[in-house]
Order: C-alpha cells, then sequence, then structure tokens
C-alpha cells in the first residue's frame, strides 16, 4: 500500500464509531475503508478497553482481514511441504477434520461457540482431548503464520496422564510368533530402537549401514536427522531380509504403509489386550535405562529434544520400583537389622 493510499484510509477510519451491539458482549466498530462499509468486533467488554483497539485500527490505516480460514491451513500446508515438517498429519487434520468444518468460515467469524461446536463434534466420535488440542493448535498455527491475530483464546482440554503401558519380555516373545510375518521386523525393530511408526515407514535400504551397525532417519518428528546403533539381532535381522524395494518394511514388494489392522490381529492372537505399538516405543525407552544408557544418550536415540516430554513416558514401572527396594533391603545396614530385631521383640510383646 502507498503512502498515500495508507493516508486515504487512515482518514476514512476517523468516521469509525464504537457501538455496542445488545446481541455480542463485545463493543463493536463500524467503519468505511475506499467506499465500503465495514463491521468487526473489538474483542474486548468494556469501552476503555475497546477504545485502545479503536486507536489501533486508527493508527494502523488498514483495511480488515479478508478470506476465510480455508486459505489459511492453504498457507499452513504449504509451509509444512516448504519446511519438511510432517506433512501427511497435516493434511489429513487440515483437509479431513478442520476444513469441513471451519473452511468456509471468514477469518474474523472464529469464536468460542465455534470452537465449542468442533469439540463436541470431535468428542462424539471418541476422540480423545489430546487429540483435539493437536487439531485445534494447527488452526492457531495457521492464523500465528499469516500474521494475523486469532479472534479468540483457543484453550487447551484438559488431557488425560499418559499411559503408561510396557512390554515385558514373555509378552514381546507372544506378539512376534502371533504377528503376520510382514510385520514381525517392524515390531522388533521398533521393540529394540524405540522408532517413531511414522519414522520407521519411511526407511530405505540406503539409510542402513551394517558395517558400521546404524541407521539414519531423515525423515523424523523433529524434522532432525537420527543416528540409531543396531545390535547383533537387527544386525542380523536386516543381513536376512529380502531387499524387493527400495524401502526396508514393505509387504509383497510395495512399502508399508500402515499395520494397524495386522498389529490388531497380532494382539488379539497372543492375548495381549490393551497393548499399543506405542508401548513398544516405551518399553525400549526404559530398557535403555535398565541398561544404564545415561538420559541424554537415550534421548538421543529415542529422538526427544526435551526433557518434559521424555520425562513423560514415565520408565519407571512397579516392577522397578519393588527392584528397588530388594536392593535396598539386600543393603541393609547392622544398625538397622538391630532396629529390625527390636521392631519383631516389640510386636511380640504386644501380641502377648
Amino acid at each position: 500500500m502507498s503512502e498515500s493510499d495508507r493516508a486515504c484510509d487512515t482518514l476514512q477510519l476517523q468516521t469509525m464509531a464504537l457501538y455496542k451491539d445488545p446481541k455480542s458482549p463485545f463493543w463493536w466498530m463500524g467503519y468505511s475503508v475506499n467506499g465500503k462499509r465495514h463491521r468487526e468486533s473489538t474483542k474486548e467488554k468494556t469501552k476503555a478497553a475497546a477504545q485502545q483497539v479503536f486507536a489501533k485500527r486508527l493508527t494502523e490505516g488498514k483495511s480488515p482481514v479478508k478470506g476465510n480460514i480455508g486459505f489459511l491451513l492453504d498457507g499452513l500446508l504449504k509451509d509444512y511441504k516448504i519446511n519438511g515438517k510432517s506433512l501427511e498429519w497435516c493434511k489429513i487434520v487440515c483437509n479431513v477434520h478442520l476444513r469441513p468444518f471451519f473452511g468456509d468460515k471468514k477469518i474474523t467469524d472464529l469464536n468460542k461457540s465455534l470452537i465449542a461446536d468442533y469439540i463436541d463434534s470431535r468428542r462424539s466420535k471418541k476422540i480423545s482431548n489430546s487429540t483435539i488440542n493437536k487439531e485445534l493448535a494447527l488452526l492457531r498455527s495457521a492464523y500465528n503464520l499469516a500474521e494475523v491475530d486469532c479472534p479468540v483464546k483457543i484453550s487447551k482440554l484438559q488431557e488425560a496422564a499418559p499411559r503408561q503401558g510396557f512390554i515385558s519380555d514373555e509378552q514381546y516373545k507372544k506378539l512376534v510368533s502371533s504377528a503376520p510375518e510382514h510385520i514381525r521386523p517392524i515390531i522388533v525393530f521398533a521393540y529394540k530402537t524405540g522408532c517413531r511408526r511414522g519414522e520407521l515407514f519411511k526407511l530405505k535400504w540406503e539409510h542402513l549401514d551394517l558395517n558400521g551397525g546404524i541407521i539414519r532417519l531423515y525423515e523424523t518428528k523433529n524434522g532432525e536427522t537420527r543416528t540409531i546403533p543396531l545390535d547383533q539381532q537387527l544386525r542380523e535381522m536386516f543381513r536376512y531380509m529380502k531387499r524387493e524395494s527400495d524401502w526396508i518394511f514393505t509387504y509383497r514388494g510395495k512399502p508399508i504403509k500402515s499395520i494397524r489392522g495386522a498389529f490388531t490381529t497380532a494382539i488379539k492372537l497372543a492375548g495381549l489386550d490393551g497393548i499399543t505399538f506405542h508401548d513398544l516405543r516405551r518399553t525400549a525407552i526404559r530398557n535403555l535405562s535398565r541398561a544404564g544408557v545415561s538420559d541424554p544418550v537415550a534421548m538421543k536415540i529415542s529422538g526427544h529434544k526435551t526433557r518434559s516430554v521424555y520425562d513423560r513416558y514415565n520408565i519407571v514401572s512397579e516392577a522397578d520400583l519393588h527392584e528397588a527396594m530388594v536392593k535396598r533391603e539386600k543393603s541393609s545396614t547392622n544398625s538397622e537389622r538391630e532396629v529390625q530385631g527390636l521392631l519383631r521383640g516389640s510386636l511380640s510383646d504386644l501380641l502377648e
């Protein structure tokens, strides 16, 4: 916009009026830009606060944001593609969930009622608060990316405590033996390395260095290349796997994109109801800790960038706690054993 145009807009905006709409809790602005009338909420409930918004609009001297929310989602998808982020997940959320609900709404029409309706709609389909939060976070990101003020604060829903499920050695054996042959290597790799499901499906043979005993993950959740060391069992597994494609994990020569059905079948056959694929990742991280691997190194292997997220895995199980007390008991001092004897004597006297 040229300086003359900006000056013209500013002059026209000086006719802006503040008024209270009886149907809304907010103060509103009515004004004209280039001969076109506009009506916009200040999103403020007091006149004093509304006057500050009034002053800001007057100073900016610009037209209100145009377009619909679908336009913002398009921009977000483009950004994900350009920057190599998790595009597939973003496309599903934007095009399957957000766009049908918000896409045709004006950018300035987003409000708490609309957000609440979306939440109710997703909950009716048994979608967790955690997933809904992630979807709405993308909507918020679309506004931020376009440098457009979000008309309403999108508050996070309370999430359930993270799962604390682990897979025992015996359960792991049952799961692998019950699984279809084409997903057995996937289960073994996830159990050993803690690799995310979306990451391992993108692995190619060119990423594997058997002589060096490592595999490199180039397409990761946080966008950073990760190097994972391979133990002898994994090296042997990869050495004997058929190379039917550029991708490592395949079925009938084609890259595997999902194992939801096959994994569910394996769980049922093994009698392990309640086990999830993510439990393999959680168990791998716990096993690294048990083996004495330091937390920073374990985080490098698992791909956790922040300690707070890593700690959410709660890698201490009940068995670990019991084992700790057994070790503590074995290290009891002479004084502690003498106190134990005194305690037994006292209890015996009380029972007589």
